[in-house]
């Protein structure tokens, strides 16, 4: 993935250690390794479960990865989540 891009995203997100941060399809975690800078908790969704080996190394007490994801359960989780945050 671009650099520059992945840059743009990151510096455009207002986000700190209280925020909740929710990555759908974090892919091998280029932008999530970005997002880790902010020290926000983050929740990543992936189905791909050839990802496991990239996602588990970005994994730890404030970076959460969810792996088979389906539609049903991101949206379970994400308003479950959202709602225990508030």
């Amino acid at each position: 993935m671009d650099k520059n891009l992945l840059n743009k995203i990151n510096d455009s997100i207002r986000a700190n250690s209280n925020d909740l941060i929710i990555e759908i399809g974090p892919g091998m975690g280029a932008l999530t390794s970005k997002l880790k800078t902010k020290r926000a908790n983050i929740i990543c969704y992936e189905i791909d479960t050839d990802m496991i080996p990239y996602l588990s190394k970005l994994e730890d007490k404030k970076t959460k990865i969810i792996y088979k994801a389906t539609k049903y359960i991101i949206f379970y989780f994400s308003v479950k989540v959202n709602c225990e945050f508030l």
